[in-house]
């Protein structure tokens, strides 16, 4: 797989051919143009030329001839769904950077330390302890009966659909890591209120070493005063 300047080589499957271009199965692509050098075979929409019909940032096209729509592809699977529900239940009311960074708390925990068992996102959404999705939150589950039923993107749940399109580059990792590795995360407000209804479940705090955790809060870019979250990374 090759990089193509103003395209992410994540999802691009040419080949390169020596020559500073990439074979699509169909076709030959010249990045420093940034167009295919003959038609699309399948006379698929207006510029036959084009990539991804000019939209590289949510399609693919690997055949070289119909480009696939790649936020609905996977946008559509149970993972994403899953991935996406849960962050929407953690912090839904709070700001895209906030949303971002609780994804990619879950990415990193995948394989990691105590979790290195967990080898997917769905097995650390599953068995790490998100509260949204052990304990099926409202929000939660408001996510997920709306993207399982095939509705992302229809308008219908502008919030999820806002949480969809802003998780999509974390889950698929095209977008870089803004946590410094943060693999923990509380939120002060709503530990305290839950400290003082169930004294015996929730602690002040939570119950880690906090000696071997340094806090990556300020150093989260665009979180907002209103969001109620302190993240943690291992030192």
């Amino acid at each position: 797989m090759m990089c193509v300047p103003g395209l992410d080589a994540s999802i691009l499957d040419g080949l390169p051919n020596g020559e500073g271009q990439l074979y699509f199965n169909s076709r030959y692509y010249d990045p420093t143009i940034g167009r295919f050098l003959t038609e699309d075979p399948s006379r698929h929409g207006v510029n036959w030329y084009a990539y991804c019909e000019n939209d590289p940032i949510n399609k693919t096209d690997p055949t070289g001839r119909l480009p696939v729509d790649y936020v609905a592809d996977v946008a559509n699977t149970y993972a994403f769904q899953l991935f996406a529900s849960t962050v929407y239940g953690e912090a839904g009311a709070s700001s895209e950077a906030a949303q971002k960074a609780v994804g990619h708390v879950i990415e990193n925990r995948v394989g990691q330390r105590e979790w290195k068992a967990l080898d997917t996102v769905s097995k650390v959404i599953e068995k790490s302890g998100f509260d949204a999705y052990s304990q099926q939150t409202e929000q939660f589950t408001q996510a997920m009966k709306y993207l399982s039923s095939g509705k992302a993107g229809s308008g219908q749940n502008k919030s999820v659909d806002a949480a969809v399109q802003n998780l999509l580059p974390v889950y698929t990792g095209r977008e870089a890591d803004t946590t410094k590795g943060s693999t923990l995360y509380y939120s002060p407000a709503a530990q305290a209120a839950l400290h003082a209804s169930q004294l015996q479940t929730y602690p002040e705090t939570p119950s880690w070493n906090f000696g071997t955790l340094k806090e990556t809060t300020s150093s989260i870019p665009n979180l907002k005063s209103t969001d109620d979250f302190k993240f943690y990374a291992y030192k």
